[in-house]
């Protein structure tokens, strides 16, 4: 329990509180970069799924409308 006395340990990032550093400016970028690179991954994830739904929609009906399937 001692290390809840330790007021260093208590005080939130200087991102989180709102300072108006370059170094803060510079770390706000990056996250934001970052949001930026996993938002566009997770949105291609998506519609790369789509796209293979999409596939296997149009090629489970082709093999239901093919005369030479029915045995």
């Amino acid at each position: 329990m001692s290390f809840l006395t330790i007021d260093s340990l208590l005080i939130a990032c200087p991102a989180c509180l709102g300072a108006d550093d370059a170094s803060t400016t510079a770390a706000n970028f990056a996250i934001g970069f970052m949001l930026l690179v996993v938002v566009a991954i997770l949105g291609s994830l998506l519609a790369f799924i789509k796209y293979l739904s999409k596939r296997s929609r149009e090629f489970g009906s082709d093999l239901s409308s093919d005369p030479s399937s029915k045995g």
